[in-house]
């Protein structure tokens, strides 16, 4: 019983973090799109987007192994399209990490001459906040239909 209700707790906490995360992402894009110099506040708005979809990406990996015991096989057998949903979602996490880590290397590492990586930057954050709302709003479907 106290396992399940930590579990519910960490699913709950793992969707709002990921759910600010998308939210996060969106404002280096914005701030790198014309290519200028980071300000602090650009500095502070990768950093805090990169770490936000770190935290949500670790907090889903830490209940990925209950949520394979105890969900996964009855979600399949239940309702096999959400299922696949589910495994679609964890590829979508991934690739929007992968994006995000790399967006904020390149906007932080990027000479402050450079216009245009900081630009390519911006297009890879767009890309990591269209790969994170999918997968939080497939998140939420998978959640409302079966969790812990």
């Amino acid at each position: 019983m106290a396992l399940n209700v930590a579990l519910r707790l960490l699913e709950s906490v793992h969707g709002h973090v990921a759910i600010l995360a998308v939210a996060l992402l969106f404002h280096p894009a914005i701030a790198l799109w014309r290519g200028v110099p980071l300000s602090r506040g650009t500095r502070w708005a990768a950093g805090l987007a990169a770490g936000a979809v770190s935290t949500a990406f670790g907090l889903g990996l830490a209940i990925y192994g209950p949520y394979r015991e105890h969900v996964k096989r009855g979600l399949f057998r239940a309702d096999p399209a959400t299922a696949w949903l589910f495994e679609t979602k964890e590829h979508l996490a991934y690739v929007a990490l992968a994006l995000v880590l790399g967006a904020t290397a390149l906007a932080l590492l990027a000479p402050p001459s450079n216009g245009p990586l900081r630009r390519a930057a911006a297009r890879m954050y767009v890309a990591a906040a269209v790969a994170a709302s999918i997968t939080a709003a497939i998140g939420t479907w998978v959640a409302a239909r079966a969790g812990f």
